[in-house]
């Protein structure tokens, strides 16, 4: 999301202390009062009687205790607000690949990984979907624009993961395809083999072969196949089509 660079706006109906206090924090996503204080210089008591005071006019909103974002921004800021009500949090899914320009879909939902547990929950009309995972498989994502999402070999792992989170398995075939020549190869197979679960392995290899895309890891996907078959979507009913080569259950198609 571009941030949108508006320096010393003039705010209506509003005292000189709060839009002194606005104009220092209106390019700053989210704030606390430490942060405000910085900015201002002010003590504590004058920044929480203006943080108070722009609250009960709706010039800012508090996202949680100690959080606030201008009001007006929200749509702005989504991504960060997300990410931060959720913390530890990155976008991944559907969300993500609607980001890199990997779907064509119009995605409502924002979709996260946590290592915490969170109610889904509606923000500003949007959706707000957490999939949690143990720390240990917490890992490979980046900043941009002050939020935290998949890489794009992350992504590969969490839609395949949790295929029904990116639209089945037909829309992971596409985001797979489209993101194949972005990617680190050697990255995916050193996450895949972090991420330490054998339906992936399954999984990636039965949709790269699908889609007829060339891999160099294929010969240690095959390796590290289950000894059972898998589930094409766990989320689906079994069905009595298989692939063999792949120990795969194909049940989304």
């Amino acid at each position: 999301m571009e941030k949108i660079e508006d320096h010393n706006k003039t705010y209506k109906a509003l005292s000189s202390a709060e839009a002194l206090l606005l104009n220092k924090i209106e390019n700053i996503p989210l704030f606390s009062t430490t942060i405000a204080q910085r900015c201002t210089g002010w003590n504590r008591t004058k920044i929480h009687n203006t943080l108070f005071s722009l609250k009960k006019k709706r010039i800012i909103s508090a996202i949680k205790k100690d959080s606030f974002v201008i009001t007006e921004k929200i749509p702005e800021h989504l991504f960060s607000i997300a990410v931060h009500v959720t913390s530890p949090a990155y976008l991944s899914f559907w969300t993500a690949a609607s980001y890199y320009g990997l779907t064509e879909q119009c995605i409502q939902s924002l979709q996260l990984v946590s290592t915490k547990q969170y109610k889904e929950r509606t923000f500003y009309g949007h959706c707000i979907e957490v999939i949690t995972v143990t720390p240990k498989r917490f890992f490979g994502y980046t900043l941009r624009d002050d939020f935290a999402i998949a890489e794009k070999e992350r992504l590969i792992i969490d839609i395949l993961y949790k295929p029904e989170m990116a639209g089945g398995i037909k829309e992971c075939q596409k985001i797979i395809k489209n993101v194949w020549p972005d990617i680190d190869q050697n990255i995916l197979l050193s996450f895949l083999n972090r991420f330490d679960n054998k339906s992936l392995y399954a999984r990636l290899g039965y949709l790269l072969e699908t889609c007829k895309i060339t891999s160099k890891i294929e010969k240690s996907l095959r390796h590290k196949l289950p000894k059972t078959y898998v589930l094409l979507n766990s989320q689906k009913i079994v069905t009595k089509q298989y692939n063999k080569k792949w120990r795969v259950i194909i049940n989304d198609q």
